[in-house]
């Protein structure tokens, strides 16, 4: 691709009524750090604005969702869930609930390649709470740590609880953080903050325009060996973009080094073939579980599922750029320097 140029996309404005901008509001940001990266919330705010009561808001909500879907945190619902005997019943957040139906529903149209019960294996190979082993797991260890999946997820009537059958472990770190995003447009909005951008590690989502009225202009990190890469400048207005990529969350023993992308069919981390895969969806929790999706199914079967749920997906795989049709629809060239 040529290296003058920019991909500028375009989806359509989710909310119509938001494309005006405020012209009595004042662009503040607030930054962070929260689940192991750093947050950072830009919006338009009237200059009446209490932002340490806003701060305190949006941290307060981060505590929420760590102390229900953390298995770094041991006291969390997920780590209580995880550890708890077999044939009992833990109870769960209506937030918990919502996230890990949505993950099960995920994994259906999926058919199981993102799976929410994958907690064993991420333990294993270094991306949960327990050390980076010492030595690359072996694939008899992998499979002995994925006795269950997905499909062995119960919910009781009133969806409070969930069943334990015995050394079921869950690991929502592939969806939570989409979630965060969205939870804390839902509380800008309470605060009646109709035009702002909310980022957590890379995963974005905006509503509304800025002071200028502009849409809120993202780009696509591209991997570290894609620096050639045709960048994507993203316009956002109710749209959420989620990135993953084998560069990202590593753990390396002895010379080897394996992405955080893990196959619940093979219990092992997916080959290198997909450097990145973004999506493009109104829900940034849908954006970031459905990433992980397409990443795990490689680039063919994850760019036919794409297709198939009229998704608009980048990915690129071995230098090369895979487009689904409602990405193209929305994508166009432009020279370097425009949609700035």
């Amino acid at each position: 691709m040529a290296d003058d140029t920019i991909e500028i996309v375009l989806p359509p404005p989710i909310d119509g009524t938001r494309l005006k901008a405020d012209p009595h509001g004042e662009t503040v940001q607030l930054a962070g750090e929260t689940m192991g990266t750093s947050w950072m919330v830009t919006a338009i705010c009237p200059a009446s604005q209490d932002l340490t009561s806003l701060r305190k808001r949006i941290e307060a909500g981060f505590e929420v969702i760590i102390s229900q879907m953390s298995q770094w945190e041991p006291d969390s619902e997920i780590s209580l869930f995880n550890r708890a005997q077999a044939t009992s019943w833990t109870a769960i957040s209506p937030q918990f609930r919502m996230v890990l139906k949505s993950a099960c529903a995920i994994a259906l149209a999926s058919d199981g390649a993102f799976d929410p019960a994958i907690g064993g294996l991420s333990e294993l190979w270094g991306f949960g709470a327990s050390p980076v082993p010492l030595q690359k797991p072996k694939a008899s260890a992998a499979i002995e740590k994925h006795p269950y999946s997905w499909t062995d997820i119960r919910f009781s009537e009133t969806g409070s609880k969930i069943y334990q059958p015995g050394d079921l472990e869950l690991d929502l770190s592939a969806i939570a953080k989409g979630f965060a995003v969205d939870y804390t447009i839902a509380l800008l909005e309470q605060q009646g903050i109709a035009h702002a951008l909310v980022e957590i590690g890379g995963e974005l989502r905006a509503i509304g325009v800025q002071s200028n009225a502009e849409p809120w202009w993202v780009e696509i990190e591209n991997a570290p060996d894609e620096k050639n890469a045709q960048v994507s400048r993203i316009a956002l207005s109710g749209w959420a973009i989620a990135t993953t990529g084998h560069y990202l969350r590593r753990r390396s023993v002895d010379g080897e080094s394996w992405s955080h992308s893990l196959s619940p069919q093979t219990c092992r981390p997916v080959t290198e073939a997909i450097s990145t895969v973004s999506v493009l969806h109104p829900s940034c929790m849908q954006a970031d579980a459905l990433a992980t999706a397409i990443a795990v199914l490689g680039p063919q079967q994850g760019l036919a599922f794409a297709q198939r749920h009229r998704l608009a997906v980048k990915l690129v795989a071995k230098g090369h750029a895979y487009y689904s049709d409602m990405w193209r629809d929305y994508a166009a060239e432009t020279e370097e320097g425009a949609g700035q």
